[in-house]
């Protein structure tokens, strides 16, 4: 069931000796801080909020002291009574920021509210103004995160149920938990400033575990340089030119669930999965087996460093990881994409004038940021995002962290050194990455193969129910049109029940499948917008809901239709 979220700054500081709280009600009826009118506000807001089922009520206050002496002479004891309530008093902004973050999942909220008082906040402007960034700041994240998945749902599924076969073969990620504790691990992006260190990488090999992205793959292996892991995360076609035409053994995969399937059908080393925050890929993790959930920040880079954490490594030390555009260079030499790059030069285009296009002509947004050395850079707006990530993370990580770029925008919560003296530290700390790697590779038992697809054969019937129910309900919405357009109310009555009961049956077996949320959202969406933005072309709102109505059992069809058709997909091809 979706939540809805309410986010409250400044109730409980705000009633005053004066205020009085009802056993049964949030209800406030008098505080000198607070306006008649905002008083009003503020009941409308919690008695509406009250109806709604599934609720959680955020309360953030900066005082201790102010909070301490508002319990001292209000009983507000019902209030916090309730379970639904989450109280952050005198929290620091990281504390909040986590809060927040692990009770907002777009996807799963039906409603987010938030409520402010002025004449409150302006006690403490500067620490409401920092809470209210962190909150904006977890909803574009999920937003954005979300408009993502949308846009790429049906290819993300495609791709999973074409990748479960190689998922059933492969290993999770969560067996590697804590199998490098406590040793070093080289955490290699394709930056630019990656050309600095390849001699030192070589060094390293079979000593320390080495994790790249795929994006770097490449440019390693050209160097000569064999990484232990290499990850891959992207579900485009285009990122599958970093791992064609490899053929290795002696390299691992760690992959998402996600990624374009040829990438793994093609890997010849051992596969390691993980899942993550999609909703399908986080029922393969409750449904299958545990292979593990990573947590993304928005670039592969994040993903690797949330692999290291998860091996135990310290101290973790980046290598290539710029997030900018180092000597006006989008990647390190060597990389996939520069040999498209060479094609282009022509007497008018130098291969630096090639760079500086794609910099400075991308859709992205182009900004200028200082890098480790207080210089000036070039980067686009979303790699800073994915540094303000990294520096938020950085922060709760316990192991050592060392960015060994030298070069980019990795400036915050993190040591800056050399890759040559980052080496030094770790002498001593040796290991047989190899044999640990192999130690710890476990695929699927036959029993849990058995298992998952036993349930994807239960969803396989309720999808197909869902399919003949939804039809008839689009029959339905049809009638009702037509029953209203002829002004027969007799018939709209009869009809009633027969709306009511399809849409029973309908949510009790979509709320069997998880994931089904997100393929009904997708098709309903841009049929309501478009319904709403067109109101005035309906006679009355009645006629307008008696569209939504049919609109939303076409959505339900549709989705549910999809979804048939790559279950039944697993089980004639992909399988």
């Amino acid at each position: 069931m979706k939540k809805s979220l309410l986010i409250i700054t400044l109730i409980l500081f705000a009633l005053s000796t004066q205020a009085k709280v009802s056993t049964s009600k949030y209800v406030v009826t008098e505080t000198p801080f607070l306006s008649e009118a905002a008083i009003s506000t503020l009941n409308s807001k919690l008695n509406n909020f009250e109806k709604k089922e599934n609720k959680k009520i955020l309360i953030f206050e900066a005082d201790i002291l102010m909070f301490k002496c508002a319990l001292s002479v209000i009983d507000f004891s019902p209030l916090l009574a309730r379970k639904n309530l989450e109280l952050m008093i005198g929290e620091d902004f990281e504390f909040v920021y986590n809060k927040v973050s692990k009770l907002f999942r777009i996807y799963e909220n039906k409603s987010i509210d938030s409520l402010e008082f002025e004449r409150i906040t302006k006690r403490n402007r500067d620490f409401y103004a920092t809470i209210r960034e962190k909150i904006k700041a977890v909803i574009s994240v999920g937003v954005s995160n979300f408009t993502t998945v949308v846009r790429h749902l049906e290819t993300w599924h495609n791709h999973i149920f074409k990748n479960i076969k190689y998922m059933t073969k492969g290993s999770g990620v969560l067996e590697l938990k804590d199998s490098f504790s406590s040793k070093p691990v080289f955490v290699v992006s394709a930056g630019p400033s990656l050309d600095k260190n390849f001699e030192l990488l070589k060094n390293i090999k079979g000593k320390f575990l080495i994790i790249t992205v795929d994006t770097a793959y490449r440019i390693l292996l050209n160097k000569g340089i064999v990484p232990d892991i290499v990850v891959s995360v992207d579900g485009q076609a285009e990122n599958y030119i970093h791992m064609k035409g490899i053929e290795r053994n002696d390299v691992c995969l760690v992959s998402s669930p996600i990624v374009y399937p040829d990438t793994v059908s093609t890997f010849k080393g051992k596969k390691f999965f993980f899942n993550f925050h999609f909703a399908l890929s986080i029922w393969m993790e409750k449904n299958f087996r545990e292979m593990g959930m990573l947590q993304p920040g928005g670039s592969v880079a994040t993903i690797a460093f949330d692999l290291a954490r998860l091996c135990g490594a310290d101290p973790i030390i980046f290598v290539g990881q710029d997030l900018a555009f180092s000597d006006l260079k989008t990647h390190a030499t060597g990389n996939s994409w520069e040999e498209r790059n060479f094609k282009e030069i022509n007497r008018f285009k130098t291969i630096e004038s090639i760079e500086y296009e794609k910099i400075f002509f991308s859709p992205k947004t182009v900004i200028l940021k200082k890098d480790i050395y207080g210089n000036p850079i070039y980067t686009y707006r979303v790699m800073k995002d994915y540094a303000n990530w990294f520096f938020h993370e950085f922060k709760i990580t316990s192991s050592r962290i060392i960015n060994a770029t030298e070069g980019g925008i990795l400036t915050e919560n993190i040591e800056q050194m050399p890759l040559s003296q980052a080496i030094d530290i770790c002498k001593g700390s040796e290991c047989d990455v190899s044999k640990i790697i192999s130690e710890n590779f476990k695929p699927s038992s036959q029993e849990q193969i058995e298992s998952m697809e036993k349930k994807l054969k239960d969803i396989k019937v309720a999808l197909s129910e869902i399919v003949e129910i939804s039809d008839a309900g689009k029959n339905i919405g049809r009638q009702l049109i037509s029953a209203y357009n002829s002004k027969d109310a007799q018939r709209i009555e009869r009809l009633r029940p027969k709306v009511a009961d399809i849409g029973n049956r309908l949510e009790t077996l979509s709320s069997k499948i998880s994931f089904f949320s997100y393929c009904y959202q997708k098709e309903y969406w841009p049929q309501l917008r478009f319904i709403n933005n067109n109101s005035s072309s309906y006679k009355d709102e009645h006629e307008k809901e008696l569209i939504i109505t049919r609109t939303q059992y076409e959505s339900v069809n549709k989705a549910a239709s999809n979804l048939l058709t790559l279950v039944k997909n697993y089980f004639e091809f992909y399988k």
